[in-house]
């Protein structure tokens, strides 16, 4: 038997090399598919190991603190905090740190602003007589600039002290006593936090230059006299200043000296001829200019506060100002693909002081006063580096306002023309669209002394014992997250697993401010990594049982065909005595031997092909594909083996071709080649069928492509791991438009095989060799383009019935899906027209 099997084989060497290069082509598409596939999921699993786990893993706010945007879309505004003064109990939070997995609670109370004063010295009087102190600041948000102004007369003489303190003050004038200065108001936003769990959190402890604060400690009152007899409770808190400010700034300061005329020599007569209007005209000289950056005297004023306090009197109002709020717009000259929002101002604005003049500011919150019934002093224990912060990854930041300030860059104008991509700061403006982080941080004990039990803004959780992703590992923290909203009734957002979302956000004006235009925010967009995992892993199972069936239909069609041609030469073994199980024993034992060498030489190319493009194939994975490439190879063979082998003797001396009957009105609407398609349908089919798999897999993925991309494109996240996912989809996807055209190449070299005589016949009768290739071209077109009608209907089904998404963007798609094959089709039918092309009219009667 195995003398004959090889005689066999050696017959039939060029066709037998044609289906073993079949079958080692698809066993190598599959190794590297499996490779491919196993490096990707590896690749995903490790990004998202890294970037999946956030700062913390739920968010906790008060009820009522999620806006309906973030409902909508399953976002975190990044601009939220700092509009939150309360809501969260002490016993609440103390909840919620009892729940089983919570490792870390951080919360963090927004206490409210206080004021302090920066200074700017500006020399000394050099001479007894009338100064003029001029000062002013620019603020710089990153788009805009803001100037502020004013200017302060200043009389220096003896006779001052005559006049009655009122009657100067109308006037706006200042004697002379101390060293002249420009004052400068700096808001100082108070946070409160639990330092141990803000430590654990992140880190804070190791930036700290200086005593780091005491969560443990009590605040009492202590009393102390007052000037007039009696006594005053005053809370002392300790605190830590920020040592970063966050504002660009830049303060100057110009003393000049005014020349008086000779019958002005007393601030009497200045004041009966107007005061400071009069002042206004008199000419001045420079006695001292001077300028700092506002890092410089922030820097002082650290030194300043280090030494001293802050003291808030009782019942001062704390102003706290409102969150930012968002609404939806629909149409811009920004053509945008995600949300468009727009943030809707106050209606009010600050002009500078009082007493001066300045750029105005729109205003995008509104001040809340909130009066403390207690005194207080402010001790400053040190300082806090946001510099030394273990910064997170941009892929997977979360919020955290109370170091940073929230990510907004200004992208287009009013018009829509783009700008020099800018990223907006904070001003001094408390009421703005940025707010500056926390300058001051205290404990929550001082924050509950001085606003009561329910003084928390927000609490960070993170849960413990999680070291890398996986969908049990979100499912734990999720659970731990509906526990805390069953036992606290708050506000509760996963954030484990976002990544920021980039929206684009309108700046509008009003009467006396132009509108600035459209600024990118950074959002934060929940449930990514989970989402990318899910749909990384539903596209490689597709694509894994696609390939499995694309490669099986390939080998069932080569058999197909190489079996079919046979039939002649199995009724000649039946004529000479052979039996049915010797002629099946014999047929799939060259199956056999053809799968085992085709599968030994896949796994072989597989791993050498996979260490030279640095994909990851376990041996493990490789050894399935020998006993697949067998398997197939007789799955493939076992149908039309079966059939052929039943064929009856006399088969082996018939003369002519095998035809079935015409196929009526479809043959007669093909033509000439549909009727050749027609007469071989069984094979025909089976070619569509592979080409048709093939096109509707590539209009399934590119379908679930757009989908992807519509989604991970959203976030920075996502496209991260968009652009490692896809691009060995897009090889495998060649690979399986390839094994189409292979497999219609091998159906039209079949039907040049056994239509030798007929093609012979069509040249002894006038057909040309351009009309005979021709023939085989459009035969080509048409297993193509039915090929691709069938495909791209099942993918597109396939893709419905999944997402139920459907939109004009996917037309595109189907038409691709039903070219492509058919330009395949064309390609595929080159060689078989070739060949047919130069077959000689002597055929026709070489069996006569």
């Amino acid at each position: 038997m195995l003398s004959v099997l090889f005689s066999s084989l050696r017959g039939r060497l060029t066709r037998i090399s044609l289906l073993l290069l079949g079958v080692l082509v698809v066993s190598v598409a599959f190794g590297l598919f499996l490779s491919a596939s196993e490096t990707t999921v590896v690749s995903v699993d490790q990004d998202l190991t890294q970037y999946w786990r956030t700062t913390y893993d739920i968010l906790v706010r008060p009820p009522g603190t999620r806006s309906a945007i973030e409902e909508k879309y399953g976002l975190v505004e990044a601009n939220h905090l700092s509009g939150i003064p309360g809501g969260i109990t002490i016993e609440q939070y103390e909840a919620i740190q009892r729940i089983p997995g919570v490792e870390v609670a951080a919360p963090i109370a927004m206490l409210g602003y206080s004021s302090q004063m920066l200074r700017l010295p500006a020399g000394t009087y050099p001479t007894p007589g009338v100064y003029a102190l001029s000062c002013s600041r620019e603020e710089d948000d990153g788009a805009r600039t803001y100037r502020t102004n004013y200017e302060t007369f200043v009389y220096l003489g003896k006779d001052a002290k005559e006049l009655p303190q009122s009657e100067i003050n109308n006037h706006n004038i200042v004697l002379g006593i101390h060293p002249p200065e420009c004052v400068y108001d700096l808001p100082l936003l108070l946070a409160a936090i639990d330092p141990v769990q803000e430590a654990a959190l992140i880190g804070l402890d190791k930036t700290v230059n200086g005593a780091y604060l005491d969560g443990n400690t009590p605040i009492q009152g202590k009393s102390y006299d007052t000037p007039g007899g009696g006594t005053e409770i005053v809370y002392p808190i300790p605190a830590l200043i920020n040592a970063t400010c966050y504002v660009s700034v830049s303060l100057r300061s110009e003393l000049t000296q005014l020349t008086l005329p000779s019958d002005v020599q007393d601030l009497k007569t200045i004041l009966d001829r107007g005061g400071n209007d009069y002042l206004r005209t008199l000419p001045r000289h420079t006695v001292v200019e001077r300028s700092a950056s506002g890092d410089t005297v922030y820097e002082q004023m650290l030194q300043d506060l280090l030494s001293g306090y802050i003291r808030v009197y009782q019942s001062a109002p704390w102003n706290r100002p409102s969150p930012v709020h968002y609404r939806e717009i629909i149409s811009s000259p920004v053509k945008v693909q995600s949300i468009l929002l727009e943030v809707i101002p106050t209606g009010t604005y600050i002009k500078g002081w009082t007493h001066g003049s300045g750029d105005a500011q729109l205003a995008f919150r509104e001040t809340r006063r909130y009066p403390v019934d207690k005194t207080f002093i402010c001790s400053f224990q040190g300082t806090f580096d946001t510099e030394k912060l273990i910064k997170p990854s941009k892929l997977s930041a979360v919020p955290l306002e109370t170091y940073y300030p929230p990510l907004a860059t200004w992208r287009y104008d009013e018009s829509g023309s783009p700008v020099d991509a800018l990223a907006l700061r904070p001003t001094l403006n408390p009421i703005g669209y940025i707010q500056s982080p926390p300058l001051v941080l205290t404990t929550l004990e001082a924050a509950r002394a001085l606003h009561g039990e329910a003084c928390i803004s927000a609490v960070r959780v993170r849960v413990g014992v999680i070291d890398r992703f996986s969908p049990q590992a979100q499912s734990k923290i999720e659970a731990v997250a509906s526990e805390i909203m069953r036992r606290t009734r708050l506000d509760v957002d996963v954030v484990v697993g976002s990544s920021p979302r980039l929206l684009l956000v309108h700046i509008p004006g009003c009467e006396d401010i132009p509108p600035l235009g459209y600024v990118e925010e950074g959002w934060i967009q929940k449930g990514v990594a989970l989402t990318t995992y899910r749909i990384v892993q539903r596209a490689n199972v597709l694509l894994l049982y696609a390939m499995l069936l694309i490669c099986a239909l390939f080998i069932l069609n080569t058999a197909f065909t190489s079996v079919i041609g046979r039939v002649r030469e199995f009724g000649l073994l039946k004529a000479i005595g052979w039996r049915t199980t010797s002629l099946l024993r014999l047929v799939l034992g060259e199956a056999a031997l053809i799968g085992l060498l085709a599968g030994a030489a896949g796994v072989l190319l597989s791993l050498g092909l996979a260490y030279a493009l640095h994909l990851s194939l376990p041996w493990t994975r490789a050894a399935i594909i020998l006993p697949l490439g067998m398997v197939l190879c007789l799955a493939g063979y076992a149908c039309p083996t079966l059939w052929a082998i039943r064929v009856a003797p006399a088969v082996a001396t018939r003369q002519g071709e095998m035809e079935a009957r015409s196929g009526g009105m479809l043959s007669r609407w093909l033509g000439y080649a549909g009727r050749n398609l027609w007469r071989r349908r069984a094979r025909a089919a089976l070619s569509v069928v592979v080409a048709g798999l093939g096109a509707g897999m590539l209009v399934f993925f590119l379908c679930l492509m757009k989908g992807m991309h519509g989604y991970l494109a959203l976030t920075l996240l996502g496209r991260y791991i968009l652009v490692h996912v896809s691009g060995y989809h897009w090889a495998m996807l060649g690979v399986v438009i390839g094994v189409g055209t292979i497999s219609v190449a091998d159906t039209l070299l079949a039907g040049v095989m056994e239509r030798r005589r007929e093609i012979g016949v069509l040249k002894a009768v006038g057909w040309r060799t351009g009309a005979v290739a021709g023939l085989f071209l459009r035969e080509g077109v048409l297993l193509g383009l039915a090929g691709g009608v069938m495909g791209s209907l099942l993918g597109l089904g396939a893709f419905l019935a999944l997402y139920h998404v459907l939109s004009w963007a996917l037309l595109w798609i189907v038409v691709l899906g039903v070219t492509l094959p058919g330009v395949a089709g064309v390609l595929a039918a080159l060689y078989p027209a070739r060949v047919a092309a130069k077959v000689p009219p002597a055929e026709a009667v070489r069996y006569e």
